[in-house]
């Protein structure tokens, strides 16, 4: 079971580095070009949107109505790339990030919402996993030095019977208080 756990946190790791690298590529990316990702679905009948532009993130979602979109159209991806501009703005916000949700904008859009996150938000999010399994580690490996106690890390060369910081008895085992 221990096995299987690690490899599983390993894996989330690993992803999550990879995810981390992306954001921060698409960060430094997103001050010269305007990247977005478009889909199309037509079961539900609905348009998505990703777009990376000026050190934000932009995700969005359509759902048509009317006579005004195709529901005949196959579901496709769509990327197209343009000079950066500026950021879209919505009308509610919070600590850099924001939002906005319309349920109905005329005949031919039926609901709406989007939201703009930073990509340093995403980075921290993505970055958590590995730096706290690092963090771990190394402190695993400080602990685990001969001549330290194996609790706390304390240097226990002037006493060899007891640790002095928590009270471990050299064989290992907790002191009672």
């Amino acid at each position: 079971m221990k096995r299987k756990r690690r490899w599983m946190l390993n894996g989330l790791t690993v992803f999550s580095v990879l995810l981390a690298l992306g954001v921060a590529a698409s960060w430094v990316r997103s001050y010269w070009r305007a990247d977005a990702i478009e889909f199309r679905s037509d079961h539900p009948l609905q348009t998505r949107f990703l777009t990376a532009n000026r050190g934000r993130l932009t995700g969005a979602i359509v759902f048509p109505r009317g006579s005004g979109f195709d529901s005949g159209l196959k579901s496709r991806f769509h990327y197209e790339s343009n000079p950066a501009s500026d950021p879209l703005s919505l009308p509610h916000s919070f600590l850099g990030t924001s939002w906005f949700r319309q349920l109905s904008f005329g005949r031919d859009v039926g609901r709406a919402g989007a939201v703009v996150i930073p990509h340093g938000y995403l980075l921290i999010l993505f970055a958590a996993v590995p730096a706290f399994r690092l963090y771990r580690r190394l402190r695993r490996r400080r602990l685990s030095l001969p001549g330290h106690c194996p609790t706390c890390g304390y240097d226990l060369r002037a006493t060899l019977d007891r640790c002095p910081e928590c009270g471990t008895v050299a064989g290992g085992k907790k002191a009672r208080n």
